[in-house]
């Protein structure tokens, strides 16, 4: 992304359906000298400092698809069906800025300052120097395994901390990842990306044809949601146009028919762990690829740049934020081990004594105590919270001061009585009042249309786009009458209406040919 600007005339001639601002433009206290990046969603200018000699980077909102710059300069939506999608994009924008301007990643860039204006967003930024990895792989094709693994340790680092601030998933392309003169890494696509399921048939083959983008990204289908995987199939299907010079088949052919040849089997230039990382990462169902990045890095033989030590052998369990998990039960004899410095037959020993004394004092008075009529037992009194509310529990150890976690109890220790207020006695039977049954809503009745488009087709029910078969084989719909279509950008639509009952099933098969 070397700094060259561009004439607003040319950069109007490359927009995909933008107009950036034109040479002079006040943004804040910057002017505007030149544009240097440009994609679907926005503009990067090159602005001069008014108030100092210094430049800075400036990015500016603008999703070709929801907004145009007006004649005054100013953004707004191309329809007002538009509106809330681009409010929406603008808050998140904001929202990824104030976020980076708290971070210290190396890899991830600094934010100075960020604003609105013009009906729009902004970002500054310091101005860096270099190329984008598309070009310099241009360039420099089949780079060495360790130059790539130099290359993507801090970037696989900045998408860990990404994700860990809950932007997930990110765009990484090879346009969004900038080579800097002196030689390291910058991840320009930060952020969660928005869903690649678009408005128009021809950002859907945009979307298709873009080769880094994994199957869930542009499919609505519950099995298969998004997550830190849906990066690593990006990294991966990156470091694929990197070793072979081109992206790996969009998945959505891959679905039909997965004809893609192990990495093995393309070169030998590159180590067996390498290559047998990259196929995990490529495969097209979520389940079967690493599921976080720390896994991944390990796959790859990447050590965490932010660990400060390059291990000897592959990590197979560090990472920057451990997961938890349950240890193993132990095999081995309990005897001759000591527990917080006492030997465990002892503590065995005391136990029993502490439980024959405990039998023998119970026996002296006379028994177990016997309830009363009208006497409540507190303890079992008590309500027990919904399930959500358990769920919600488990973050307590990370509450304020005035909260309190539930301690953690050793094995064969007894949980301390609760202390219950009188509020949670239950009243007796005769005084406890009537409450009538909370209403109960029927789920909603469904039933399932199947798909079969050949080659593929965007499905729009009702007018809302619910993804492309392939790889969308089968929707869930509730019951009732639908307006069903599939639209191609290389041929003429197809439409029908459908009647769908309850339980029942509807096939639905189009082959897109030409007129």
């Amino acid at each position: 992304m070397t700094p060259t600007s561009k004439s607003a005339g040319e950069c109007e001639a490359e927009a995909r359906g933008g107009t950036p601002l034109p040479i002079g433009a006040r943004l804040g206290d910057f002017e505007v000298t030149g544009v240097i990046h440009e994609d679907e969603s926005s503009f990067i200018y090159v602005a001069a400092d008014r108030s100092s000699v210094g430049k800075v980077a400036i990015k500016e909102y603008l999703p070709a698809g929801l907004a145009e710059r007006m004649a005054n300069g100013n953004v707004g939506v191309r329809s007002l069906r538009h509106k809330q999608a681009f409010r929406d994009g603008m808050q998140r924008f904001l929202s990824e800025a104030g976020m980076l301007a708290t971070l210290d990643e190396p890899a991830l860039i600094e934010v100075l300052r960020f604003w609105e204006q013009n009906g729009t967003a902004y970002m500054a930024m310091p101005l860096y120097e270099g190329r984008t990895l598309r070009d310099g792989l241009r360039d420099s094709p089949m780079p060495r395994e360790a130059w790539l693994k130099t290359m993507f340790g801090p970037l696989l680092d900045a998408l860990a901390t990404l994700h860990r601030s809950g932007r997930c998933p990110c765009d990484v392309t090879p346009d969004n990842i900038v080579v800097l003169t002196d030689g390291a890494p910058l991840f320009m696509g930060f952020g969660a990306a928005p869903r690649m399921v678009p408005n128009t048939t021809d950002d859907v083959t945009a979307v298709l044809n873009s080769g880094f983008a994994a199957i869930e990204r542009y499919a609505y289908d519950p099995s298969m949601p998004e997550g830190p995987w849906t990066d690593i199939y990006s990294v991966a299907a990156v470091l694929h146009l990197a070793i072979t010079g081109k992206p790996p088949p969009a998945p959505g052919t891959r679905m039909v028919a997965d004809t893609m040849p192990p990495m093995r089997d393309v070169t030998n230039d590159y180590s067996k762990l390498f290559l047998d990382a990259l196929d995990r990462g490529l495969a097209v169902h979520p389940t079967n690829r690493p599921q976080t990045i720390a896994e991944f890095r390990a796959a790859l033989g990447i050590p965490s740049m932010a660990s400060g030590a390059i291990p000897t052998q592959h990590p197979t369990s560090s990472s920057p934020v451990p997961e938890p998990r349950l240890p193993p039960p132990s095999s081995q004899p309990t005897t001759g081990h000591r527990l917080g410095g006492w030997p465990a037959n002892l503590i065995m020993s005391l136990i029993v004594v502490g439980l024959a004394g405990l039998g023998l004092l119970v026996w002296m008075l006379g028994g177990p105590r016997q309830m009363t009529p009208g006497t409540v037992d507190r303890a079992s009194s008590m309500k027990l919270a919904p399930e959500s509310a358990q769920v919600g529990s488990l973050a307590a150890t990370s509450a304020p001061p005035t909260q309190t976690a539930t301690p953690r109890m050793a094995p064969g220790e007894a949980a301390p009585k609760p202390e219950v207020s009188s509020q949670l006695i239950a009243p007796s039977p005769q005084s406890r009042p009537s409450l009538p049954k909370p209403p109960t809503t029927a789920a909603p009745r469904t039933g399932k249309i199947r798909f079969s488009v050949k080659p593929w087709g965007q499905v729009v029910v009702d007018g809302k786009t619910r993804g492309v078969s392939p790889p969308i084989k089968e929707l869930s719909i509730t019951e009732g009458r639908h307006r069903i279509e599939i639209r191609n950008s290389t041929f003429p639509g197809y439409s029908s209406e459908v009647n769908i009952k309850a339980g029942g099933r509807v096939s639905i098969a189009h082959t897109f040919e030409s007129p």
